[in-house]
């Protein structure tokens, strides 16, 4: 079980607690997974990714075997962040122009 120490943070003086392995645990897996998610959304904030079915309605295409034959020839260029996949919205724009010639 996890507990809130912030009121006995506040009490001056030396603490001392035991805490199983376990919980611990949790409470680390906890952290990290929360620390990454934070860093992913920074990250896609940053750069301006899309999603695929962003991109996918941007560029007017129905399904993903398409996006996935212009990822084999070179058209687009997908980012895999957190077992997901993005496209550069740069790119996507660079893709457009060269479809419309």
């Amino acid at each position: 079980m996890v507990y809130d120490f912030t009121n006995l943070v506040k009490i001056p003086g030396a603490l001392r607690f035991e805490v199983r392995a376990q919980d611990l645990m949790e409470i680390i897996d906890k952290v990290a997974k929360s620390t990454a998610e934070n860093v992913v959304k920074q990250k896609l904030e940053q750069t301006e990714y899309l999603s695929r079915k962003d991109a996918m309605a941007l560029l007017k295409v129905k399904t993903n075997l398409t996006m996935q034959r212009w990822e084999a020839k070179g058209f687009l260029t997908p980012h895999r962040i957190s077992n997901r996949i993005y496209y550069r919205k740069k790119e996507i724009y660079s893709a457009l122009e060269s479809f419309e010639r």
